[in-house]
């Protein structure tokens, strides 16, 4: 999935295995990325505080932790730091927390590492195919 949306901004994703939950091997992993000269790391999983989460000390280790947790749901857990110059954006496992961290962060980056203004979101007004009935009239409906 998120190779396919660094293809909608104009990205060329590659694809690592994936790495055991140590942190001597993420940070090899990180520092591997960084010495082939990506512009920009996308780090998956292992950025909440659970026992196996490494993501957070690695890149403090690495290089510079900016930025631990945001406020965005879904997408708390997301991560933002600078390894000798180079992007990483830790994002969170869950599916939908990594597509929301990717729209927030990494797009807007990738954008901005071609030279191109953020792209504008289309919006336009639908009609909804049912009716809708808040309150308490819903609730009796779908029971």
């Amino acid at each position: 999935m998120l190779a396919s949306l660094a293809a909608e901004c104009g990205g060329a994703a590659i694809i690592h295995d994936i790495v055991a939950d140590d942190a001597a091997r993420i940070l090899e992993a990180v520092q591997s990325g960084v010495a082939a000269g990506y512009d920009l790391l996308l780090l998956i999983a292992g950025s909440s505080a659970g026992s196996r989460d490494h993501a957070p000390t690695v890149l403090s280790e690495a290089g510079e932790l900016l930025v631990h947790g945001v406020s965005v749901m879904p997408g708390k857990p997301t991560l933002l730091a600078a390894v000798d110059g180079t992007p990483v954006v830790g994002v969170p496992g869950f599916p939908v927390s990594a597509m929301v961290a990717f729209r927030e962060f990494a797009r807007p980056m990738l954008y901005q590492l071609q030279g191109l203004r953020r792209q504008s979101r289309k919006l336009s007004r639908r009609c909804l195919a049912a009716r809708f009935l808040p309150g308490p009239e819903w609730r009796s409906m779908s029971a």
